[in-house]
């Protein structure tokens, strides 16, 4: 019947209970609940049994999330997209590579589920598995791959180019796992998978980089992975390299002083191939770090290992009026110099004048006999000898 008046048409079905956007969001909050009553209820009153909440995310994705299998095959019996994709490209079977879960990740491969589909940062399941430590999935999925280039467990994340610019790029499942500290999925994908601790990202950051860079959340150093430690002592003993560096020039054991972590430190130097006089990009090396960090102990431990101190790092320890510190770096020859490292300078070179400013801010004393300056972001050896008076 025609409306007339003041009145208002019927709402449509699916939405008695207010907008298609409120019905999805009920939908949405029975299903994190684990009420299949209300999602049943709510699918018989009509609503979009593929709706969407922010973030992309569908009544399936959900209930994968909050690992209702009961759920989701009720979701999928009532037509749910099994490959639905969230904002950032996630599908359920992804998530369920997060959840662990794997009677879903079996059942979404008999959905047709492709086990290397991949999300907008380049991550797949068998990824996903690694970085929240989900070893029975982990497992699962390798056993899975269909043919030996599916089971490519170095096959590294492929994201845009923007990404790239964000340092993002090639990452792979052996990297995830070391640097969140799942311990037993790294030796996992080690001895049981073959993943190769050489492999690198697109950044030149191999799995023992990973594991050593500081998390995110820099107030979280306090709280470290106790794993980390144990992942470090692994790859080692399995000949990891410890050569490599990160995005910034970071050595590894640059990267263990940062981490305020003695027990690395340790176990970095008594490889003894780590350079403990090597530089990062911002001409800081291991010990001007414990340094700046008063960490006395790894600052003795890098001294006793070889470690130049200088001027710069006495002037460090001074600001943070750490006379201990003073004392310790004195005793292994730092001269005395109060003078802070060098101020802005700027070179007249088109070509080379980034790479001359950042050389000029490098803080490196002469001293009263022949130093030579190692330094790989040039390339080049210099040879810097005190002018005679």
């Amino acid at each position: 019947m025609e409306a007339t008046g003041n009145s208002q048409p019927a709402a449509p079905n699916g939405c008695r209970n207010g907008t298609a956007a409120a019905t999805a969001s009920q939908l949405d909050e029975a299903i994190k609940k684990g009420s299949v009553k209300t999602v049943r209820q709510l699918l018989e009153e009509g609503a979009n049994v593929n709706s969407k909440v922010e973030g992309g995310w569908t009544p399936l994705h959900s209930a994968v999330q909050a690992d209702q299998e009961e759920i989701v095959s009720f979701l999928l019996e009532q037509g749910a997209d099994p490959h639905a994709r969230k904002d950032n490209g996630a599908t359920p079977f992804i998530i369920a590579g997060i959840v662990g879960n794997v009677n879903l990740l079996e059942l979404f491969l008999s959905k047709g589920s492709e086990i290397n589909e991949k999300d907008n940062n380049g991550f797949t399941a068998f990824m996903e598995a690694a970085w929240y430590g989900r070893e029975k999935a982990l497992k699962f999925l390798y056993e899975n791959f269909s043919d030996e280039k599916e089971r490519d467990v170095n096959l590294g994340r492929i994201v845009s180019t923007q990404q790239r610019q964000m340092y993002k790029g090639g990452e792979t499942a052996l990297m995830d796992a070391a640097r969140k500290g799942h311990l037993s999925a790294v030796k996992t994908l080690v001895k049981e998978m073959r993943a190769s601790m050489h492999a690198c990202d697109n950044f030149g950051r191999n799995a023992l980089i990973h594991a050593l860079r500081l998390p995110q959340k820099r107030n979280t150093i306090l709280r470290q992975n106790k794993n980390i430690e144990p992942i470090v002592s692994f790859l080692l003993d399995c000949g990891a390299d410890v050569t490599g560096r990160d995005e910034n020039g970071k050595t590894s054991l640059i990267l263990a002083a940062e981490r305020q972590s003695q027990d690395l430190v340790e176990l970095l130097l008594k490889t003894s191939k780590v350079d403990v006089n090597a530089m990062g990009n911002d001409g800081e090396t291991a010990l001007k770090v414990a340094v700046e960090n008063n960490h006395e102990e790894i600052a003795k431990l890098l001294c006793e290992n070889g470690a130049r101190a200088d001027g710069s790092d006495v002037f460090a320890a001074k600001e943070n009026y750490n006379n201990e510190m003073v004392v310790l770096l004195l005793k292994y020859r730092a001269t005395a110099t109060n003078s802070q490292p060098p101020k802005e300078w700027a070179p007249t070179s088109k070509c080379w004048g980034e790479q001359l400013r950042r050389l000029h801010g490098i803080n490196s004393p002469q001293i009263r006999k022949l130093n030579i300056i190692f330094d790989e972001y040039y390339a080049l050896r210099a040879s810097l000898k005190e002018a005679s008076t």
